[in-house]
């Protein structure tokens, strides 16, 4: 009797996350579109020195934007440097905060991080986390890290911009990547 109430409960739960997964091919929620020169709304940019792959992680439960992930090649036969001191998160607001990359513990999110080496035609995966949005949470002990964007339809038809600096051969080159945000 144990055995069939367990197996029937592991079916009900596995059913549930097959649901949640079905509704999650309408996507509801935040959208991004990233507005560059060819008008393309996919979110991949490239031109003769990179190419470039963001996705926004959404929170399983919330949609809530967690983190940007991306992919970027470098397309030179040079060795480019991914300058994180100088990478900036600018917010709905306008607002321009610092970001943290992956592997950087939270307790050393005020510490300088060193640049990325990027060999020539060779790619790095990373993400982007605000340090505003990193905090010790006194009460629970623990370090909590808020979302980049929570799940509201107030950002619907605003902005959000990723300045990415990269160091190739000595010459700094600014990327200005500019999000477009819709709420669906």
């Amino acid at each position: 009797m144990k055995k069939v109430l367990f197996l029937s409960l592991v079916l009900v739960v596995s059913f549930l996350f097959v649901g949640c997964s079905a509704q999650n091919g309408s996507n509801p929620g935040l959208h991004f579109a990233l507005k560059n020169n060819s008008g393309d709304s996919k979110l991949v940019f490239e031109d003769e020195r990179i190419k470039i792959k963001f996705n926004f992680e959404k929170e399983f439960l919330t949609k809530n934007i967690s983190t940007l992930n991306f992919e970027l090649k470098n397309k030179t036969e040079s060795t480019m440097k991914l300058l994180w001191e100088q990478v900036t998160y600018i917010d709905t607001n306008g607002r321009a905060q610092s970001v943290l990359k992956s592997g950087v513990r939270f307790i050393e999110k005020d510490r300088a991080i060193p640049p990325t080496t990027i060999p020539s035609n060779s790619m790095i995966n990373d993400l982007i986390i605000s340090k505003e949005n990193v905090n010790w949470n006194y009460i629970s002990g623990s370090w909590i890290q808020e979302p980049l964007l929570k799940n509201k339809e107030i950002f619907d038809g605003k902005t959000i911009r990723l300045l990415i600096p990269l160091d190739i051969e000595e010459e700094i080159i600014e990327y200005d990547f500019i999000f477009k945000i819709s709420y669906e």
